[in-house]
């Protein structure tokens, strides 16, 4: 069956208020990945696998039901609700490019996407069966509203299949920055009692990983006991189940007439074994890792193996230039001990010099003295002969 002329209306309404001109500029397949908004083909297969899984979770409830999936994204899950036999799916985003990748790629007669704002619905009352809000409260200021609009367009025993991460180990143990894009992350407990307001009903199930996504109904009997299976492509449910309060995710099954529980009893417990053999996926990137690490590891001790030599080699240079200065030094002081001697045979030379240059000065002065005597020795031996020759005169 297709979707109600008067709903398309309704949606017409809706698209016209929020997408105007950017939905006719927005190009086909033109959708980026965020890190919030999963796009088929352009993701790790872990986070398809986490993300594709509660579509096949939400299936089980939508045969031949009007079915909402609001915050759609890509469109991917409202065609897998669809294939599952719903009456007729309407996907809602309030982001026009994901819309625009929806049409283009999962719309159909049976299947119908328009943007909308979770806070202002233009559907009448009662307008769905089932809605469809995966990983959506945590972004939504306003949660509150959000759960009011929820129960408006439902139906009086309508179903709401909601999830949200769980705060304690997607935020408070993750060592990983707080995701900007959530405004309100919910606590096991704190998720419910939101929910219960406008549901009195409610079935909580726990999302954790083993060999692929699993669901578990938290208060209900293990796996072991009690295991209903979705498979794509085989597999083996986990054996045991972890806390509640240390799951992954919350998934809730929400109602408001106590007496439309009774179909939620028969799905305790669901394994969604990933078609991409996610374990062996995991399995080739831990190998990979460990090869990466190995060979750092290696490189990190040829660098450990390089520095202890260069280690080797500054302590060698190191007592050589220790040995040096200690040479140094002791030349140092042979050559002061060497200057000191000069100059004390310096002082000896200049003393000896100044001796030498007193007796050159009294040799002269002796000289002049005895040339001053010769000359008077010979004034005198003139003086004698000329006295002799006078005397012999006068004895003749």
């Amino acid at each position: 069956m297709a979707v109600p002329l008067y709903l398309l209306r309704d949606l017409r309404r809706e698209n016209l208020a929020i997408e105007g001109a950017k939905l006719m500029a927005a190009k086909l397949s033109d959708l980026t990945f965020t890190g919030e908004r999963v796009v088929p083909g352009n993701v790790e297969p872990s986070l398809w696998a986490e993300h594709i899984s509660r579509y096949a979770f939400a299936a089980n409830f939508v045969a031949g039901k009007r079915v909402l999936d609001f915050a759609c994204g890509a469109g991917y899950g409202s065609a897998l609700l669809r294939s599952a036999g719903a009456r007729w799916v309407v996907g809602n985003d309030i982001a026009v490019d994901a819309i625009r990748y929806a049409r283009d790629h999962f719309s159909d007669s049976r299947t119908h996407f328009a943007a909308a704002d979770c806070l202002r619905l233009s559907f009448h009352d009662d307008a769905f069966d089932v809605l469809v809000s995966f990983e959506t409260i945590e972004h939504v200021p306003s949660y509150e509203v959000f759960l009011v609009e929820a129960r408006r367009v439902l139906s009086p025993d309508g179903l709401l299949i909601i999830s949200t991460p769980n705060k304690r180990t997607y935020s408070d143990e993750s060592v990983k920055e707080d995701n900007p894009y959530h405004v309100h992350e919910f606590y096991l407990e704190e998720f419910q009692q939101a929910l219960s307001v406008h549901f009195p009903t409610i079935k909580l199930y726990s999302q954790n990983v083993a060999e692929g996504p699993f669901f578990a109904e938290i208060g209900a009997p293990g796996p072991e006991q009690t295991v209903e299976l979705l498979k794509l492509g085989g597999g083996v449910a986990p054996r045991a189940l972890q806390a509640a309060e240390a799951s992954d995710f919350f998934l809730a099954l929400c109602t408001a007439e106590a007496s439309t529980s009774d179909g939620l009893e028969a799905h305790p417990h669901y394994f969604h074994w990933a078609q991409t053999n996610e374990l062996h996926h995991l399995r080739q990137k831990i190998s990979q890792l460990q090869a990466e690490f190995d060979r750092r590891m290696s490189w990190a001790l040829e660098v450990d193996r390089k520095l202890a030599d260069r280690g080797r080699q500054l302590l060698d240079l190191q007592a050589e230039y220790d040995e040096r200065t200690l040479w140094a030094l002791r030349l140092n002081t042979e050559l002061a001990e060497a200057n000191a001697a000069k100059a004390e045979l310096q002082a000896a030379i200049d003393a000896s010099n100044a001796r030498a240059q007193t007796l050159v000065a009294r040799t002269t002065e002796l000289e002049d003295r005895v040339f001053e005597l010769q000359s008077k020795v010979a004034v005198s031996d003139e003086l004698i002969r000329s006295l002799q020759d006078q005397s012999n005169l006068e004895s003749s």
